[in-house]
């Protein structure tokens, strides 16, 4: 029997006390299907994910303190993606820094992370852990498409490839997403004749691709019905927002 590595969850921060909090925080909720290595330094983190991107080991998530000596956290995030394109990156505050948001605004416009997060105030810190099983959550279904489904290949600050894997996301379509810079996305977008697009990229099990798609060409791709069926309607309600769920009620 083949036993396969757990997938990492890394966190990273030179406080000892909050490192080990955090340490503690992760592995008691998730270390059954999880291993959770800590780092004190960015330094010592990046040494530790090119380590484990030769093992050949699944990392999902990287959460890191941004006030650290040297390389602060989002400096270190914007660095992970080379290692591991579709891990979830976190940038750790705590409660009462409030200029916090200001670095995280940057960062993210840059494309380097995805999410900031309050460090737990208390244990077991609900408010936490909701968020990042939420992320996890995205990442397994991403990787869910290894073998079917659809690949998605974008810049990762572009706005319409964020839409798009919304809409797979919320209609349960299995997909996975490589940035279109990163070496992964290269070599699909060689592979599918496709150079310098558009927009994303979407390439379907079925041998289908897309380039900059519009939201309805991706669901007839998918083999949904985008059009109503030939009849009499007495109500005909445009859009499936919170406003047209409204509508119908």
């Amino acid at each position: 029997m083949i036993v396969m590595a757990k997938p990492v969850l890394v966190v990273v921060d030179d406080d000892d006390t909050s490192l080990q909090a955090l340490t503690r925080e992760l592995e008691s909720r998730y270390g059954a299907h999880y291993q959770v290595v800590s780092s004190s330094s960015a330094e010592m983190a990046l040494t530790r994910l090119a380590e484990l991107k030769a093992a050949g080991t699944d990392v999902p998530l990287v959460l890191a303190d941004q006030q650290m000596p040297g390389m602060g956290g989002t400096q270190l995030l914007a660095q992970v993606r080379q290692f591991f394109p579709t891990a979830r990156r976190g940038l750790l505050i705590s409660w009462a820094d409030r200029s916090a948001p200001a670095p995280f605004l940057e960062a993210a416009a840059l494309g380097w992370l995805e999410f900031y997060l309050d460090k737990p105030s208390r244990s077991p810190d609900e408010q936490f852990h909701r968020a990042i099983t939420g992320f996890l959550e995205e990442w397994w279904r991403e990787q869910g498409r290894r073998s079917e489904g659809v690949m998605v290949i974008a810049d990762d600050r572009s706005a319409r490839g964020h839409e798009i894997r919304d809409v797979l996301a919320r209609n349960s379509v299995p997909f996975g997403f490589y940035p279109s810079d990163s070496p992964e996305g290269q070599a699909a977008l060689r592979r599918l004749g496709v150079s310098e697009p558009a927009g994303p990229v979407l390439s379907l099990d079925t041998g289908v691709v897309l380039v900059n798609p519009a939201n309805a060409e991706v669901a007839e791709a998918l083999g949904l019905d985008v059009r109503p069926a030939r009849q009499v309607y007495d109500v005909v309600i445009v859009g499936a927002g919170p406003a047209g769920q409204g509508a119908a009620v």
